[in-house]
């Protein structure tokens, strides 16, 4: 056999030689042999001084059995590496003492393949009990790859054994909030491509709770279901208007995202509702976030709404409706002084804030209100989490800046 212009050398390389040059078809067949038995790949491993020193001494041994028998023409006498390569498929094993007897273990030809099944096996076994929250710590340490492909590699597997099932639907969720998290934080420039990304896996997911809501009698696991369902399309909504904030893509305009964003928010809001959840606030905030996000795109000009004062207002007046309805429910559930309760108070502030730019007749009343509200909720911050905290510096400066435009104003007005 002649293998044109190259050598498969004992360290697994191929090196350059003449084109004439012609490998004997048993070496080559060894050294491949060699290199896929694990049990014989620290052989192949040795050092290059080892090699040159053992490859001298199988010589000599030759040589002087050459020069003093008489019977010539009989093989040089087998080295240990050559009994590791023979033919057979049950050969003498070596004990881990080299200089040791040789043990009655024998290495078989599929070795290497029950290795691998073995591998094999226990990595189907560790994706079959992985939990699909678990990205969530592994995001928290920055390794967001790692939590992709964990995650979808336990979805794959999920899917060929057990087809849609619940479990598959909550690995697809956690593929969408993998991406949300990615947006949230993203400094690259691709948070427009990150949450339609999220989206799609939100989409998908719904698609499966609801197959599985449609086959389901028992009340337990329709209420599970429902759970599952309300928060992927909440997600679903959410990605949806971050889409949109950076105007259309190809085969999305802004005004159509808006509308499917609603839908589906509408739609977990009344899931929330019917399972009188703790999170229903979340989900009426949410309605509220459609609103505030859709007024924003027609302020820009990303959207291609009427860009009117009327509409303007009238979408900033339905995101404060929502609002403070989320916040009523904060109220009654956690109090005033919860955390919750401070973030919709904040939403509230920085609509009147927005809505205090809009030229209209009420321009000079909500920018009164933005200081009001940001003054009741600075004074609650800075009693729970002090003056340094990064949310209290923010109030203030958000209400250093609706002062000063405070102030401009009524200068302008005494004139």
């Amino acid at each position: 056999m002649v293998r044109m212009g190259c050598k498969w050398s004992s360290n697994s390389e191929f090196h350059e030689y003449p084109e004439d040059l012609e490998i004997d078809p048993i070496e080559e067949h060894l050294h491949l042999k060699t290199w896929k038995d694990p049990a014989n790949r620290l052989r192949i491993h040795k050092s290059e001084h080892a090699q040159a020193a053992s490859s001298t001494l199988d010589k000599s041994r030759f040589l002087e059995t050459f020069l003093n028998d008489d019977t010539s023409h009989k093989p040089p006498p087998a080295t240990r590496d050559e009994q590791a390569h023979n033919e057979h498929k049950n050969v003498p094993r070596e004990d881990a003492n080299p200089d040791g007897p040789i043990s009655t273990q024998t290495v078989k030809p599929d070795d290497a393949d029950k290795i691998y099944l073995n591998q094999d096996s226990r990595r189907k076994a560790y994706l079959r009990s992985l939990d699909p929250e678990c990205w969530l710590e592994l995001v928290k340490q920055g390794y967001f790859q790692k939590a992709e492909d964990l995650i979808s590699e336990a979805s794959e597997l999920e899917l060929k054994e057990n087809d849609e099932s619940l479990r598959y639907g909550r690995f697809v969720h956690s593929l969408g909030a993998i991406y949300d998290y990615r947006s949230n934080i993203d400094v690259t420039g691709q948070q427009q491509y990150l949450s339609l990304k999220s989206a799609k896996y939100a989409q998908r997911a719904s698609m499966v709770f609801r197959q599985l809501l449609a086959s389901v009698t028992s009340e337990s696991m329709r209420a599970r279901l429902e759970d599952y369902l309300a928060s992927s399309l909440l997600m679903q909504g959410k990605s949806l208007c971050n889409t949109s904030l950076d105007g259309d893509i190809e085969d999305l305009t802004c005004a159509d995202a808006f509308t499917m964003a609603e839908q589906s928010i509408k739609e977990a809001k009344d899931l929330r509702k019917k399972l009188q959840h703790k999170q229903l606030p979340e989900a009426i905030m949410a309605v509220g976030y459609v609103h505030y996000c859709r007024a924003g795109c027609i302020l820009s000009g990303k959207s291609k709404h009427d860009r009117t004062v009327a509409q303007l207002e009238a979408e900033y007046l339905n995101a404060l409706e929502s609002y403070q309805e989320s916040l009523d429910h904060y109220l009654m559930g956690a109090g005033e002084e919860h955390t919750d309760s401070i973030r919709m108070r904040c939403n509230i502030a920085l609509v009147y804030n927005v809505m205090s730019r809009i030229p209209c007749e009420k321009s000079l009343e909500y920018l009164e209100e933005a200081e009001k509200q940001y003054c009741k909720v600075l004074a609650l911050q800075e009693s729970l989490f002090g003056r340094r905290h990064q949310r209290t510096q923010r109030i203030q400066q958000d209400l250093k800046g609706v002062r000063e435009r405070l102030s401009k104003l009524y200068l302008l007005l005494a004139l």
